[in-house]
């Protein structure tokens, strides 16, 4: 399971305490390999640079949401590569099983994903 944290492309992190409960949850008591991730938080800098107004949301939101969709997509890739290392057994066929390591226009490596088994 990938888990990926809200904030509205602002703020959060992968790793709150407060995530940790449900983490352990659908860890232990489900059966899933949790993965939390981070993205790029793309309103986050205009925001801090006073560039983030109801006039300039529209033009910003396309290209932030497309920067944590790619993210997701890397992190995807990540997780479906080390499923046999991790001892992950996939559920089904998905794209991420046919995924390339990193999607080519994502130019930073994200974090390493946190997981719990």
């Amino acid at each position: 399971m990938i888990f990926v944290f809200g904030g509205a492309f602002i703020s959060g992190t992968r790793d709150a305490e407060s995530y940790r409960p449900f983490f352990e949850y659908m860890a232990r008591e489900q059966g899933y390999t949790v993965v939390s991730i981070d993205y790029r938080l793309g309103l986050k800098e205009p925001l801090a640079a006073g560039k983030l107004s109801p006039e300039t949301f529209p033009q910003l939101l396309p290209q932030t949401v497309l920067m944590a969709v790619e993210d997701l997509y890397d992190a995807t890739s990540f997780v479906a590569g080390k499923s046999a290392e991790w001892g992950s057994i996939p559920r089904g066929s998905s794209p991420a099983d046919r995924a390339p390591e990193r999607s080519p226009s994502c130019k930073e490596p994200i974090s390493s994903p946190m997981k719990i088994r």
